[in-house]
């Protein structure tokens, strides 16, 4: 079994990342034109949709998925040309702790990949396909329930490596670099692996967990989630900036889920806030676009707002910060679309 190798940078202060917020270079919201499609569930809803993030009106559209795939509580992935979409399935006729990976064709439909994986550790953790298609990343048990880590598999379902960790592994936190190198999160500290991922170090180790990552299309950056904010960090290890702040008395409780936009020039996140609740008085995961400046973004409870559902959308600036958020009118007011697991732009 391949062992990670340790080899942490000196520690970086979160709070001396945060700073001020800045005059930064922003889109004009009745402007937009960004490039792809975010995909994204519905919260509460067992439906995968899509929008492109325009200038209002934008719509939401249902994307096509198989008929006995279940949403809830799984991840997803999108190839970085759009032409596949890569579930992880509960299969209730299987053994019990055994998952199906599945890969189907975006236009068909039809499955192109197919094969069980033991995921203890991964039931709601997201898989991530490399770039150029042939390999699948998923954070896992690994034939024991103790035995965690990231395991990778080739189209076939053969098992390329495993990476035991000896910490926490957020199961979101995983992505591959267009090399063909893999990322992946353990306790304080990004790891990234060699091209014939056989081995990994430490990337850069921060004082707080980390959680959710996702490189750049070019491979240069990585952006991240920790202490609640969106960082980015190069991807030799230097330069950690802060992309997101709010203050604790904002009612926020969270930034998370960072992706970039395909040009590499934007980040999509999800803002976490308990100041609105849904019907079920669970937390309003709302999505969120800032363009990557080199300075922190202020996000506050002022944009963020509850509603679910399909239909015509815009991006707006509601809280006039440059933060922009996947809004709709409802009854004469400007509310927010609540959105379920991480999103994908591709």
């Amino acid at each position: 079994m391949k062992q990670f190798h340790r080899s942490f940078l000196s520690g970086f202060s979160v709070w001396l990342l945060l700073g001020c917020s800045q005059k930064t270079d922003e889109v004009n919201p009745g402007q937009l034109t960004l490039p792809g499609s975010i995909y994204f569930t519905e919260q509460g809803e067992n439906k995968l949709v899509s929008v492109q993030p325009v200038a209002a009106p934008a719509t939401i559209k249902d994307v096509d998925v198989p008929k006995w795939y279940n949403l809830r509580g799984y991840g997803f992935d999108v190839s970085r040309d759009g032409s596949e979409i890569l579930y992880m399935v509960d299969d209730e006729n299987a053994f019990s702790r055994n998952n199906k990976v599945w890969i189907v064709d975006k236009t068909s439909l039809k499955t192109v990949v197919e094969f069980y994986v033991h995921t203890d550790y991964s039931w709601n953790g997201v898989p991530k396909l490399s770039f150029d298609k042939s390999k699948i990343a998923i954070c896992a048990g690994h034939n024991s329930d103790v035995d965690k880590g990231v395991t990778i598999y080739d189209r076939k379902g053969n098992e390329l490596s495993f990476f035991r960790t000896s910490g926490d592994i957020n199961p979101h936190g995983i992505d591959w670099l267009p090399d063909g190198r893999l990322l992946f999160t353990n306790d304080n500290s990004i790891y990234v692996t060699d091209v014939s991922l056989k081995k990994a170090s430490a990337l850069v180790s921060l004082k707080v967990k980390l959680g959710r990552i996702s490189a750049s299309p070019d491979g240069k950056k990585v952006a991240f989630e920790a202490g609640g904010h969106i960082f980015s960090v190069n991807s030799n290890g230097s330069q950690v900036q802060a992309v997101t702040y709010s203050e604790d008395k904002s009612g926020i409780v969270a930034e998370q889920s960072p992706v970039w936009s395909p040009d590499g020039q934007y980040i999509a996140f999800a803002v976490v806030s308990l100041a609105y609740r849904d019907g079920q008085g669970d937390s309003v995961h709302s999505l969120a676009i800032v363009k990557d400046t080199g300075t922190p973004h202020v996000i506050t409870v002022q944009a963020v707002r509850l509603e679910t559902g399909t239909g015509s959308v815009g991006f707006d600036d509601l809280s006039g910060k440059g933060v922009l958020f996947m809004s709709k009118q409802k009854d004469g007011r400007t509310v927010n679309v609540n959105i379920g697991v991480a999103p994908v732009w591709r």
